[in-house]
């Protein structure tokens, strides 16, 4: 038996963790507006002055006299400070940026494409370099809008099952829930009162001289009939506990969870009082309710046996003449606790053992 099947509102939540980001503001990551070539440039200019300050300031201590061991000076103070120069140089015209790059797809590896470089305004000669943070840029910028399209698909997916899993459950001249659904929530019901250790109750409706309105009144009196009893219906139980159905053709149904056979009575005579202050044609009601105590072990067949139960006192009425409730408690043994049977405005109580 189905006891949890996956609704559309699981499906919702399984994305959020994938959507948490969407909203997320922009975040830009400062680089170096200056390309590959002005660096190299400025390493240049850098490579020429930093010997000749050097070597200056060496003559000028008295170091190196003028003119001489020039050419050995050089690249020994060259020698000595190639390899912080290495890194200096290598770190200002690349690594620092890369750096930043990294933290860029990092934030793309996860999903969060909310992304972008501090650029300056885009020139028709750019620098390659700048080029790619642009390009990298306009990824991220891509990747987000495709992201913000596939999530509004997906909503107009999950709305759109929504819309054909409430058509598939209603029916569609009353718009009470069906059979179909009536199946699925009677064990469901049956499931969470064993769990619970509650009650259960089941109400069955039949209308009494039903084709007798078709046959007099037309179909489309016949509808409204059904379409009337079913409001009545809903006005009858208590919202936000119980359950109608269309079972189908002129039977309803009410499930009642968490209800005692004599409340689930209670909701019964409300219905058929109802039911005769908007009576069509002289159309009356047979109404049948079964209540069982769930037990864990035994929920299935208490299910089946409140749906026979239910079933089995609507006829009973209709075979006394109908206009009237019948009731049946299963939760002290088979056959057991009162029957109920009410015909017109008179209440006879029979005790079964």
């Amino acid at each position: 038996m189905e006891r949890s099947p996956l609704s559309a509102g699981d499906a919702v939540n399984q994305r959020k963790s994938a959507a948490g980001t969407a909203g997320r503001p922009r975040q830009v990551f400062r680089v170096r507006k200056l390309g590959m070539t002005g660096r190299v440039a400025i390493l240049l200019l850098a490579l020429m002055l930093v010997p000749m300050l050097l070597t200056s300031w060496m003559i000028e201590q008295g170091w190196l006299l003028p003119g001489k061991n020039l050419y050995c000076a050089v690249p020994i103070f060259l020698l000595i400070l190639i390899v912080p120069l290495a890194r200096s140089i290598a770190f200002w015209l690349i690594n620092r940026d890369l750096v930043v790059i990294n933290r860029f797809c990092d934030e793309i590896k996860n999903g969060n494409y909310q992304v972008g470089f501090d650029l300056v305004r885009e020139e028709e000669d750019e620098d390659q370099f700048i080029v790619l943070l642009r390009n990298l840029s306009w990824m991220s910028h891509a990747l987000a809008v495709r992201q913000a399209s596939i999530h509004h698909s997906f909503d107009q997916v999950i709305q759109k099952y929504q819309r054909v899993e409430e058509q598939a459950r209603t029916d569609p001249l009353t718009g009470l829930c069906n059979r179909r659904y009536f199946d699925r929530m009677l064990y469901r019901q049956a499931a969470s009162a064993a769990d619970a250790g509650e009650s259960l109750s089941l109400i069955f409706i039949d209308c009494d001289k039903f084709k007798e309105v078709n046959d007099t009144l037309g179909h489309q009196a016949g509808d409204q009939a059904l379409v009337g009893l079913a409001e009545n219906i809903c006005s009858g139980i208590r919202t936000g506990n119980d359950l109608a159905f269309r079972f189908g053709g002129d039977e309803f149904a009410v499930l009642l969870p968490r209800t005692s056979g004599k409340q689930a009575m209670e909701v019964a005579q409300r219905i058929l009082a109802l039911h005769r202050q908007t009576a069509v044609g002289g159309m009356t009601l047979s109404i049948g309710i079964g209540t069982t105590c769930c037990l864990r072990d035994h929920w299935e067949e208490q299910a089946e046996a409140i749906l026979r139960t239910a079933d089995q006192r609507t006829y009973a009425v209709k075979a006394r003449g109908g206009n009237g409730i019948d009731l049946e408690n299963l939760c002290f043994g088979a056959k057991s606790d009162q029957t109920v049977y009410e015909k017109l405005n008179v209440v006879k109580y029979a005790k079964k053992y």
